[in-house]
């Protein structure tokens, strides 16, 4: 019977993880379980106009279409984000990709509550997606603490070919630096590990270098002046819990056209009471001017940014914190290892 349930207790304990990042890295899927529980119905739609678009309240980048359908014996209009992608491995080519591959498939499906078919939302066929950056960093993560623990000297055991008996007191005493060479290599590569863990963690930190490696694929943008406007704090729920964040809007000019785009939202972590939101929001609205990232191609595709500082100590939360202390942690496990490497024989 124990067998029994911790067998159970381990199927669980993987299957839970393992449905989660299906459910993430699969679209489709996603859209499949919302048809089975919410009640969703399938339409016909036939797509009129696609642009791409930067959505920064959720850190993506979208291709926007609008499309006809009929339903009920009336024919109804809307809009929806027909792709997206929220990975650093988008191109400014990857997009124009898929912009022409989602303007090819004119004929489409869209699924709509009966209580709300203006809110009609199209599709999306893919099966997998490309996993974002910090489902990436968290594996590179896992991976380095594995090492650390992997390589720790700790009990390292002798060989035979590196010991022989002292004539004086018949102990086993090393005769060359063999072993002492394989602890430092094992210090050496812990180390190594835990300075990766621990930038991986400061990058997780950080807010410019994070802004900087989102955009690093996207080679087409041009800087641009903008103004932000309509600034404001938010409160988004998420389950039984939520987050505060700052939004703004921000608008700029393309050959001699007016444009708008949302600018990337900022997580408002430390101590969110609505004083402190306020008086940040005050700020961005005393200091409009910003630069937006645009693709000259489709200027209503833009990028903006709150805030260009390397670290925004007001967006740190709990997690964060936690990556300060995992920081702090790896610092003691590099200079532990200095110390064995020079103490080690």
């Amino acid at each position: 019977m124990r067998r029994v349930v911790r067998w159970l207790v381990t199927m669980l304990a993987i299957a839970g993880p393992v449905v989660f990042l299906c459910l993430m890295l699969s679209p489709r899927l996603m859209e499949t379980m919302s048809i089975a529980t919410d009640n969703l119905v399938p339409v016909e739609a036939q797509l009129t106009s696609c642009t791409p678009h930067r959505n920064g309240q959720r850190a993506q980048s979208e291709i926007i279409c609008r499309f006809t359908f009929t339903y009920e014996g009336t024919q109804r209009s809307a809009e929806s984000s027909a792709w997206s992608r929220d990975d650093p491995f988008l191109t400014s080519d990857g997009l124009v990709q898929a912009l022409a591959q989602q303007s090819a498939q004119t004929t489409r499906t869209a699924y709509l509550r009966p209580r709300a078919p203006e809110a009609a939302a199209l599709s999306d066929p893919r099966w997998v997606t490309t996993p974002p950056l910090w489902l990436l960093l968290l594996g590179l993560f896992g991976a380095s603490m594995a090492v650390i623990v992997r390589a720790d000297p700790s009990g390292l055991p002798h060989r035979r070919a590196d010991l022989a008996p002292d004539p004086a007191t018949g102990h086993l005493v090393s005769i060359n630096h063999h072993r002492r060479d394989r602890i430092r290599r094992r210090l050496v590569i812990q180390a190594v590990a835990a300075l990766l863990a621990g930038g991986i963690c400061v990058f997780g930190l950080s807010n410019q270098p994070a802004n900087t490696v989102a955009m690093l694929g996207m080679r087409a943008l041009q800087p641009v002046p903008a103004q932000l406007v309509d600034c404001g704090h938010r409160y988004h729920r998420t389950g039984r819990s939520g987050y505060d964040s700052l939004e703004c809007g921000f608008v700029y000019t393309v050959a001699g056209n007016s444009h708008r785009g949302v600018a990337e939202s900022l997580r408002f972590g430390l101590i969110p009471t609505n004083a402190r939101m306020d008086a940040e929001v005050a700020k961005l609205k005393a200091q409009p001017a910003v630069t937006a990232y645009v693709d000259p191609r489709y200027p209503n595709y833009a990028w903006a940014f709150l805030n260009e500082n390397m670290f925004v100590l007001f967006s740190w939360g709990l997690f964060e914190l936690q990556l300060l202390l995992v920081v702090l942690v790896m610092g003691g496990v590099i200079i532990a290892a200095a110390v064995r490497w020079q103490r080690a024989d």
